[in-house]
């Protein structure tokens, strides 16, 4: 899913106007990363998907896809 993600995102860079294309993939890793927090952290629950990994990685990501979306943002 990151790698598609990131592919939507590097379209940007075709499409500079559009806003939806960086803003789409960060979101999606933003609840990822609210929902690993509830599920690891708060309720403590075993989950084979979500693991504190999945907290820092998708935190991780929604900081690449706003460094791109600056740095796309400020070449044009």
């Amino acid at each position: 899913m990151s790698a598609w993600l990131l592919l939507l995102t590097l379209a940007y860079y075709f499409y500079p106007g559009s806003l939806f294309i960086v803003l789409l993939p960060a979101s999606i890793h933003l609840v990822a990363f609210f929902q690993a927090i509830y599920v690891v952290r708060i309720k403590k629950q075993a989950s084979r998907t979500l693991s504190k990994d999945c907290i820092w990685f998708n935190l991780l990501m929604v900081l690449v896809y706003l460094c791109l979306f600056f740095v796309i943002r400020s070449s044009f």
